[in-house]
């Protein structure tokens, strides 16, 4: 496999005439997932204006701990699971693009989603079972260890449609065994952008009153909050297209060393085994023409 370098370049190759397109696909999944979060609003709308406007960090926890005991979060996570199937959507759109597919931002992304969304979402759900279980004991570390270790999971659903949903967390733990530290360095390459993003949100509210000293806190909060979406917006794709670029050299491999291991036919047949089966043809033929007179 080669160095996080280059698959950044190729991302940044295939994204540079597409760029508007995967930040629109981006936002319109930003968007629908927030969807998801209005239930919960309802429900917490007092509890989420009191946390806004209060400035002591105890009485914030509090209230966010009530927030994450309702009801509807459990909804929401419902409608999460549900939309995860796009975010695979928009992944496989971007793996298309790797590949120079037409058209793979557009309505073939709907497509691809359709086709696949109930594979997709039997296997996200597994996966968030698995990832439930497993973070209860290692306090969370497992679950990054098996995000690594199932990320080929539903481009290996949309490539080859054969695949039982087990086969294909099977076959991504083959292909992962080995090249799970690459794919972490090539994700930690993408932390000083994410980074950036954060401390530009942080520093925004003191440049901006530092400037305007009249300016309100919501008008500080909501800058601040617009500049990390934006960062968020744009890292997105460039994070996915170089995953799906290392997964497209990762499934190359794979099927070059199958092809090595696969059995060689042999011919067996010699030149003495070709002349005695070309002798007996002959007789025969004599022997058919010697009864015709």
């Amino acid at each position: 496999m080669q160095e996080p370098r280059y698959y950044r370049l190729q991302a940044r190759y295939f994204l540079q005439n597409q760029w508007g397109n995967a930040i629109g696909l981006t936002i319109a999944y930003i968007f629908i997932t927030l969807l998801c979060t209005i239930p919960v609003i309802v429900e917490n709308w007092n509890e989420i204006l009191t946390t806004y406007a209060s400035n002591n960090p105890e009485q914030q926890l509090l209230l966010s701990e009530h927030i994450n005991s309702g009801n509807a979060i459990i909804l929401y996570s419902i409608l999460t699971l549900l939309l995860t199937p796009l975010q695979y959507g928009f992944w496989i759109a971007l793996l298309g693009l790797a590949r120079q597919e037409t058209d793979s931002l557009g309505k073939s992304t709907i497509i691809n989603t359709s086709v696949n969304y109930i594979r997709l979402l039997i296997a996200a759900a597994v996966y968030s079972v698995m990832s439930m279980l497993i973070n209860t004991f290692t306090f969370g570390i497992g679950g990054i260890f098996l995000s690594y270790i199932y990320r080929m999971t539903p481009l290996l659903l949309h490539d080859y449609p054969e695949l039982t949903i087990r086969e294909a967390f099977k076959i991504s733990r083959q292909m992962m065994s080995g090249y799970k530290r690459q794919l972490f360095h090539l994700d930690i390459t993408f932390l000083p952008w994410i980074l950036l993003t954060i401390l530009v949100a942080i520093f925004a509210p003191a440049i901006i009153l530092h400037f305007i000293p009249t300016s309100s806190t919501l008008f500080v909060q909501s800058v601040a909050v617009g500049i990390m979406l934006i960062g968020i917006v744009a890292i997105i794709p460039y994070i996915m297209t170089a995953n799906a670029c290392f997964y497209e050299e990762l499934r190359a491999k794979r099927v070059v060393q199958e092809s090595d291991n696969a059995p060689q036919t042999t011919d067996y047949t010699t030149d003495n085994t070709v002349e005695e089966v070309e002798s007996e043809e002959v007789k025969e033929d004599e022997d058919k023409q010697e009864e015709s007179k």
